[in-house]
């Protein structure tokens, strides 16, 4: 079974029907009713049709300028269909309000802190920021960081910490090598159908990289994402 552990779309599955994708909904504007948003979500992911889709949603870094109420998100982020927060996170440099982006992110971590819920981490230049939020919410019980492209020195300090890293097609390969087995998952990051390559490629793109066998490599992954999930 080949797993994408990050995506935002469930269409990326294409004609597998035993591929798993971790679908993360960027929360914007969808409803005043956290249930009725859940049914927006579903509906434009297909998920309802996918029962090898799992759903998660959080308020990116980007959109924390068009944040919700926060009784609203925790609401929505409470709802039993979702199986992640995220994904959330902090992107320094940008064109975002880092004062912002700090205080969603700590509402979130807190909700996912209370419900023991799996996070799923945007980091950019935040690396730092965001072991000290490891330390402040030991209840949260899976945390990942996604389309990680770090130094090895990176991957040992994040897998340290008992961080999930997750590689997308575009990585280091030193870091990929560096990763432990148990810590390692891969992923598109699609945002529409159609864009980038498939999780095949990324699949036998890391296989080549780390000199093990696809069905070896795919058994690793789909074993680490139940792990991260709380399905093992």
């Amino acid at each position: 079974m080949m797993t994408d552990a990050h995506t935002h779309i469930a269409s990326r599955r294409g004609d597998d029907s035993r591929l798993l994708c971790l679908s993360a909904v960027r929360l914007r504007a969808l409803s005043d009713d956290p249930s009725q948003a859940l049914q927006l979500m579903t509906i434009e992911l297909g998920v309802a049709k996918m029962p090898g889709c799992l759903l998660g949603a959080g308020l990116h870094p980007f959109d924390v300028g068009e944040a919700p109420e926060e009784e609203w998100l925790e609401a929505l982020l409470a709802l039993p269909e979702l199986r992640f927060v995220g994904e959330i996170g902090l992107h320094r440099f940008g064109d975002t309000s880092w004062n912002l982006q700090t205080q969603w992110l700590d509402f979130q971590l807190e909700v996912a802190d209370r419900l023991r819920t799996p996070v799923v981490l945007h980091c950019v230049h935040a690396m730092a920021d965001l072991l000290a939020c490891r330390r402040k919410y030991p209840s949260i019980p899976a945390w990942m960081i996604h389309g990680f492209r770090g130094k090895p020195q990176q991957t040992r300090q994040w897998t340290a910490q008992g961080f999930y890293l997750s590689f997308g097609s575009r990585f280091n390969s030193e870091s990929l090598k560096a990763c432990p087995p148990d810590r390692l998952l891969l992923e598109t990051d699609a945002e529409t159908p159609g864009q980038g390559p498939e999780i095949s490629a990324v699949y036998q793109q890391a296989a080549a990289v780390l000199s093990v066998s696809l069905p070896q490599l795919e058994r690793q992954v789909a074993d680490n994402v139940r792990a991260f999930t709380g399905l093992a």
